[in-house]
């Protein structure tokens, strides 16, 4: 498909009342808000590919692209991680469309607060999963956490799966573990992640497993092997924020399936627009702050 088909194609979604967007354009466009765990509200700013030792690095997003699976996924030195956390991105994702279930796992070791959160469901136009590593000092009383720096980066392997489908395994040494599929739908509860942590002392694992059990994870549920658990992330324990259920989920969860279906009907291979061209034309972006081309149509919604 060139570059004159995917343009067209804009014009036909905005007679039929669509945002103004076309589906490469949304699709790339969505790589910074996959970033929640930075700023919720970013224009797109990727602008050319460069090409890397594993994949295709997106210069400027903070992302790369997984060739062989087919995935794109957070970099260690992305700009989101001056961001940190905050449960404010948790609770406010949903008007980014992104629609997850989350795991905060909090617990205190070596003089600092810990948080490991794990994150699974629909971002947007892309199925993922993500695992993320956050501290800040004992006595800070701030709600905020810093990305880990890089002495406190952890191995992390998490492979995402659907239905009993595996969808994609990614593993490294990491504050911000992450893996999206483009173009794919899901419900949060069809995907469960098993999860693999790696902690920085056997110690360290004795406390992250105890917190898991005061979640509710059971003794069964729970692998051990020194300073190395793994889970399945599957039900979370953990309270949900509110907005990610009912008549918001619902609204948000549509909009999202629709635009998977726009996608997967366009024919567009990523990878390949990826390879064959060096720099994207800006006409494919989205001009707002979603990967929809701004804030959805919240209309008949409440």
């Amino acid at each position: 498909m060139d570059i004159n088909t995917i343009l067209s194609m804009k014009a036909v979604f905005e007679e039929k009342a669509l945002p103004v967007v076309t589906t490469v354009g949304l699709s790339l466009g969505a790589l910074s808000l996959l970033a929640y765990g930075g700023s919720k509200i970013i224009q797109p700013h990727v602008r050319s590919v460069e090409k890397g030792g594993d994949g295709l690095n997106l210069a400027s997003s903070g992302f790369a692209y997984d060739a062989k699976q087919d995935i794109f996924y957070s970099e260690k030195k992305s700009w989101q991680r001056k961001f940190g956390y905050l449960q404010a991105y948790d609770e406010a994702a949903p008007f980014m469309n992104c629609i997850f279930h989350s795991e905060p796992i909090r617990f205190e070791y070596e003089g600092k607060k810990w948080l490991i959160e794990l994150w699974k469901g629909q971002y947007g136009m892309a199925t993922g999963c993500e695992i993320g590593v956050y501290t800040k000092e004992i006595g800070n009383l701030l709600p905020g956490y810093k990305a880990a720096k890089q002495q406190d980066h952890l191995f992390l392997t998490a492979t995402l799966v659907k239905n009993g489908k595996v969808l994609f395994t990614r593993a490294d040494t990491h504050w911000w573990l992450t893996g999206f599929v483009l173009g794919e739908y899901s419900e949060p509860e069809e995907l469960s992640a098993y999860v693999r942590i790696t902690l920085k002392t056997s110690a360290m694992c004795d406390v992250f497993v105890e917190e898991l059990e005061r979640l509710g994870y059971q003794n069964y549920q729970v692998l051990r092997d020194r300073k190395t658990v793994a889970f399945v992330f599957d039900v979370p324990y953990s309270k949900q924020p509110v907005m990610h259920s009912g008549i918001v989920r619902n609204w948000i969860m549509g909009i999202n399936r629709n635009y998977c279906d726009l996608y997967q009907a366009s024919g567009i291979e990523i990878g390949h627009y990826l390879k064959e061209n060096e720099e994207l034309p800006t006409e494919l972006f989205p001009y707002g702050s979603t990967p929809f081309g701004g804030a959805p149509d919240w209309s008949g919604c409440c």
